[in-house]
């Protein structure tokens, strides 16, 4: 949902109204991530737009890459407000069931949903145990705490496959019952073509300066460059019809 506020609108004032009615967006279905604010951003926002394409690296690779390293080191620039990835592919463990074995096996969907998501130890459904998955906790030496992250015991789909389909009453895997691949969500459309590129689109806050703006995010894209796997993947820098302009004003 898109607010779009008069000029001269207290947007402090405005962001804690809308906070206000948010509240109110309970009938949601399982699966959906709560609702939040996002930054507010200027009515000529679009200072860059980066091209990310490689002929080493798959878009799960790149995607991996531009959500944990870029991402965040371009959101914390000054006067960046957000981000947004276009042909992100996120990377998955897919379950592929058929209807025809799961009626041979006497297996019901939402076994096999249980069981995958419980196997991964940290589900988005909320339904589920794993959607509440708790900490590691931590251990604490003389001079600091450290926290403990587990290693999850499900990483391939070889791994997932393996595990027991729960409450059936013959034993079975979800491999007999499913294929478990790894891949990426559905895509609407390509952003860049055929290949597997990625658009990352940068967006100011309002009254920020553009041209300040501008130089910190290529200047950050190029310190990052030698660290992307080395990683054999080329950053293509566009700067929005808009760009001259927003700079003047």
């Amino acid at each position: 949902i898109e607010l779009i506020f008069e000029p001269g609108t207290d947007l402090l004032r405005a962001r804690q109204l809308v906070a206000e009615r948010m509240t109110q967006a309970h009938a949601l279905p399982n699966v959906s991530a709560p609702p939040l604010i996002m930054q507010p951003t200027s009515s000529t926002s679009r200072v860059l737009m980066v091209k990310m394409n490689s002929t080493e690296l798959s878009g799960i690779d790149m995607s991996v890459l531009a959500r944990w390293q870029i991402k965040p080191r371009l959101i914390g620039i000054p006067g960046v407000a957000n981000v947004s990835i276009w042909g992100q592919r996120e990377q998955q463990l897919q379950v592929e069931v058929n209807p025809n074995q799961l009626r041979d096996k006497g297996v019901t969907l939402e076994q096999v949903v249980k069981t995958a998501g419980n196997a991964v130890w940290v589900s988005p459904l909320s339904y589920l145990e794993a959607s509440t998955p708790g900490t590691g906790g931590f251990v604490e030496s003389p001079n600091q705490r450290l926290g403990i992250q587990h290693v999850l015991p499900i990483r391939t789909p070889a791994d997932l496959s393996k595990v027991s389909v729960e409450d059936t009453d013959t034993p079975m895997v979800l491999g007999d019952v499913s294929q478990v691949k790894e891949d990426h969500q559905p895509l609407i459309g390509d952003t860049l073509g055929q290949d597997a590129g990625l658009l990352l689109v940068v967006e100011k806050f309002p009254g920020a300066n553009a041209l300040q703006v501008t130089q910190d995010v290529e200047a950050a894209l190029k310190d990052l460059q030698p660290g992307l796997s080395g990683v054999q993947m080329d950053t293509s820098v566009f700067r929005p019809a808009t760009f001259l302009q927003d700079t003047v004003n």
